[in-house]
């Protein structure tokens, strides 16, 4: 790995973790082919909703636009498969508790 590849990799970690701050001079400096393998990563390791949370509560970031619709589109998928999975979940606890199955202690 070159040492550009290693700050790919910490920059996409800073826009992870909210207590440190991902520096947008860093990322102004990267090539259209550097965001490419950005993206790739947090595509790798499914990590494009939360990139997007996250660039939505840092608006400053210079992320191109085809990387934040394609975070944006993996934001919203993430989300309805969530509330998919709650719904089916409500569904089995109402029909455990019709049956006056209790999985947890009450």
């Amino acid at each position: 790995m070159s040492a550009r590849s290693d700050e790919i990799r910490f920059l996409l970690l800073d826009m992870l973790v909210g207590e440190r701050c991902a520096d947008c001079e860093t990322m102004g400096r990267l090539a259209p082919s550097e965001w490419c393998a950005l993206a790739a990563m947090a595509r790798q390791h499914r990590l494009e909703p939360l990139l997007y949370r996250n660039l939505e509560a840092s608006p400053q970031w210079p992320v191109p636009e085809d990387i934040r619709r394609r975070w944006r589109r993996a934001f919203r998928r993430n989300a309805f498969r969530a509330l998919a999975s709650e719904r089916v979940i409500r569904q089995i606890a109402a029909q455990l508790d019709a049956s006056r199955i209790y999985p947890m202690p009450r």
